[in-house]
């Protein structure tokens, strides 16, 4: 793989993230700092590409809500990647239906860098 690709319909993108960090807050409330990110546009293949991370004051609480934050990005974020070889480029595999989504208009995608909570 040459490169990665990623595209988001930004202010969606944004609520959703947003949703999620006040899902986190509700299902472990003793978290401290909530930080989700996510980048957008050209990377090279091994640059990190999503960053869910939480204090609390107790390990088990943390891993658990990391796992949902990342598995929820991964489900509801409209975030899409595109992977380009020497020979030819496609948007990646694996993909299915975002949860919760309906339609949306594609004139309006665009890109979005991170988003902290």
């Amino acid at each position: 793989m040459v490169s990665l690709e990623y595209e988001a319909y930004a202010e969606a993108a944004t609520a959703q993230m947003k949703t999620v960090a006040a899902e986190l807050r509700q299902q472990w409330p003793a978290l401290g700092r909530v930080v989700l990110v996510h980048r957008a546009g050209l990377l090279v293949p091994g640059e990190v590409s999503v960053v869910v991370a939480v204090s609390a004051p107790h390990r088990p609480e943390a891993f658990e809500a990391a796992r949902y934050g990342i598995d929820a990005i991964k489900s509801r974020v409209p975030i899409w990647k595109r992977e380009t070889w020497h020979d030819g480029q496609a948007w990646g595999d694996g993909t299915h239906p975002l949860e919760g989504a309906g339609t949306a208009n594609l004139s309006e995608y665009g890109h979005m860098s991170s988003l902290r909570s």
